[in-house]
């Protein structure tokens, strides 16, 4: 009778623990680990040994050993680690800024320079951090969230000045183009010194309707394939000569929250000759 009761209480405490184990197994590891801490502080005296917890240690000394390094040198290194951690987590935001530029580039056999905004001025221009030291020449075409923004005007080795497609000084060769229909319309395109563009001098015979999109022309130096630079929005007669249409452009890109841009460069083997 005494051997079964034994039997019967060591099958009830094997049941109790095999319950409890299966429950911290199942228990989210933040509750775990929180009991790993208690257990740890509960029996500290009793074990008589310092145990190290992983992170960065609390106030207090340090024990003396060979193993430890000073408190002061700890922080130093730790301070030194939070800044290496935080240029990784830079560098990956790089990384990824550039992927997406390199997924919307014209064409894979091309290189572009990324480049920060360092500088707003007036009449739609913006100073880049890159300049000829990085590749920047005078005459490439700037790029940024997927469209045409606008073209190199000046340069040193440090630095670059673009003319965005805004500026009423600056003129670029563009396509007119219709989802659906074969033909293109070739035109010229400048800014209306403000918020858009401007395509003048389109004979009103010709098919163009708001909507249609505007494309950066290839066939010339540092552009090989068509770039989306904007979208029609207006199409109206002109009024001083009704046989020709007033076209205006929306660009596609928003150029007042613009912070950084890529440089279109074409590897010397690849530079499109002008038509």
């Amino acid at each position: 009778m005494a051997k079964r009761k034994q039997n019967s209480s060591n099958s009830a405490i094997f049941c109790s623990l095999l319950l409890a184990g299966v429950a911290l197994l199942i228990l989210p590891h933040k509750i775990t680990r929180n009991l790993n801490s208690f257990f740890i502080e509960l029996f500290r005296p009793v074990i008589g040994i310092d145990i190290k917890i992983p992170g960065k240690p609390g106030k207090g000394s340090l024990p003396a050993s060979g193993e430890y390094v000073s408190k002061s040198e700890y922080d130093h290194l730790w301070a030194a680690y939070q800044n290496l951690y935080a240029d990784l987590l830079e560098a990956q935001k790089r990384l990824e800024k550039a992927s997406q530029f390199r997924s919307s580039m014209p064409k894979t056999g091309d290189m572009f320079v990324m480049a920060d905004i360092i500088k707003r001025e007036q009449g739609q221009k913006i100073l880049i951090n890159r300049g000829s030291i990085d590749g920047v020449e005078k005459g490439q075409y700037v790029f940024a969230e997927g469209a045409i923004i606008g073209t190199v005007t000046d340069i040193s080795s440090s630095w670059a000045r673009i003319t965005l497609i805004t500026n009423n000084t600056l003129q670029i060769p563009v396509h007119i183009v219709r989802p659906g229909r074969e033909e293109y319309i070739r035109a010229n395109m400048v800014g209306n010194g403000m918020d858009a563009c401007e395509i003048p001098y389109i004979s009103a015979e010709l098919d163009v309707k708001p909507g249609d999109y505007v494309y950066a022309s290839p066939g010339r130096q540092y552009l090989e394939t068509p770039r989306i630079a904007g979208v029609v929005k207006t199409v109206v007669e002109d009024m001083q000569d009704p046989l020709i249409w007033d076209i205006t452009v929306e660009p596609s890109a928003d150029f007042e929250n613009l912070k950084k841009v890529a440089v279109i460069v074409v590897a010397p083997s690849q530079e499109v000759s002008s038509e």
